[in-house]
């Protein structure tokens, strides 16, 4: 596809007359398909692909029909031969928002790129399309809380605190997350909770600080130790984790635990 075939679709965009919500919608997905179809284009010069993701971006959420066509780029674009046109794209995934929610698995793999400004964009393009999710899909943060990315479930968890009284109900589901195998799901889980207005029970707080004496930061495992100590007996479910922590490389960390197991068992 030629570039002079793209420019009259660029100028569609700044070309809007008034027609009724119905055919606006259809004039939307038209625009969208037709730059999606220059994005997809390998004969294209990059700059022209590149100009077409971003004039999509541009649209925001009126672009949805380019989702899927955006989404494909992601795994047939190369990081070291179309960076101009992977970078394009990831961007205006993001700024689509709520309607590229499908993007979330590929854009997670790409968070973890060996380039740091790709895996950079990457990250804000998933967390634009977090925040860009209504009160009404909070269940779609809640399925992400479930996620086998540690990432995308801390994006989750911090993005309900960001829903207002309409992430109440994922409080549930955040209690759960306070028992994740990943350190910073658990704190951001915690840490929402908190905002939601909920007060965590002494058994749940206990269950999150015994996994937190697995920690390899000694400071959290400290704080975990000392934690467990002032929650006293309604702490006992984490005492087999505090005998195991007896062990512990850190001679501070080993006395709070003693001093905790002291305190729950006396």
């Amino acid at each position: 596809m030629k570039f002079s075939r793209f420019v009259p679709v660029v100028l569609a965009l700044t070309i809007t007359p008034c027609i009724p919500h119905v055919q606006a919608d259809e004039r939307d997905d038209k625009l969208a398909l037709e730059l999606a179809g220059v994005v997809h284009d390998r004969l294209a010069k990059p700059f022209a692909r590149a100009d077409a993701a971003r004039s999509l971006g541009k649209m925001g959420p009126r672009a949805g029909a380019a989702v899927p066509e955006l989404v494909a780029q992601l795994s047939r674009l190369r990081p070291d031969q179309d960076e101009i046109v992977l970078s394009a794209v990831i961007q205006a995934l993001g700024e689509i928002g709520y309607p590229a929610r499908s993007a979330m698995a590929p854009l997670a793999k790409l968070a973890s790129a060996s380039d740091i400004e790709l895996a950079r964009a990457a990250r804000k393009a998933s967390d634009q399309i977090l925040l860009s999710l209504e009160d009404a899909d909070t269940v779609a943060l809640i399925k992400l809380l479930r996620d086998r990315n540690a990432g995308q479930r801390v994006r989750a968890a911090k993005s309900l605190g960001q829903l207002g009284n309409a992430a109440k109900v994922a409080i549930p589901d955040l209690v759960g997350s306070l028992r994740d195998i990943d350190g910073d799901v658990r704190r951001a889980a915690l840490n929402t909770l908190k905002v939601l207005g909920y007060t965590p029970k002494e058994t749940e707080l206990a269950d999150m600080y015994a996994l937190d004496l697995l920690e390899p930061d000694e400071y959290v495992r400290l704080k975990a130790a000392r934690a467990l100590g002032k929650l006293g007996p309604k702490a006992i479910s984490a005492l087999p984790a505090l005998q195991a922590a007896l062990d512990d490389p850190d001679l501070e960390v080993r006395r709070a635990v003693v001093d905790a197991i002291q305190r729950i068992s006396p």
